[in-house]
């Protein structure tokens, strides 16, 4: 019963993974802009290839190429 239990957990968490790692991507490269819009809209994932680039001592400010937001640029390189 135990080992079907871990069985079950594992192909989930497999599953999980191979949609975040292989489907999403895919689908980016796919549909650029829909795909694109539905990150920037709800799940807040930006690039900031949209404008120029100003540094305030702190962060890197941009604009996301996708949503036209002005987004900052966090010490990881991740844009928000």
């Amino acid at each position: 019963m135990i080992q079907t239990s871990i069985a079950v957990f594992l192909m989930v968490i497999g599953a999980f993974l191979f949609c975040m790692i292989i489907v999403l991507p895919l689908l980016g490269k796919l549909f650029p802009k829909s795909i694109g819009k539905w990150c920037c809209e709800e799940m807040g994932w930006h690039n900031g290839k949209g404008g120029d680039r100003s540094f305030d001592g702190c962060s890197v400010h941009a604009v996301c190429s996708i949503c036209d937001k002005e987004v900052m640029q966090d010490s990881q390189g991740n844009w928000f």
